[in-house]
């Protein structure tokens, strides 16, 4: 799967942008994990 988040950052966010590139990545992997974990369970369980 691949996400892509598209911006031109303005003003203060254009100074800020590389700490908030990588604090998104972050957050986009430790969702994809959870949702990971979410799915997988749900398609073993009973049934």
């Amino acid at each position: 799967m691949t996400l892509r988040n598209r911006g031109e950052p303005a003003g203060f966010a254009s100074v800020a942008a590389p700490v908030m590139t990588a604090a998104m990545r972050r957050a986009q992997r430790k969702d994809l994990a959870q949702l990971k974990v979410l799915l997988e369970r749900r398609s073993a369980g009973p049934g």
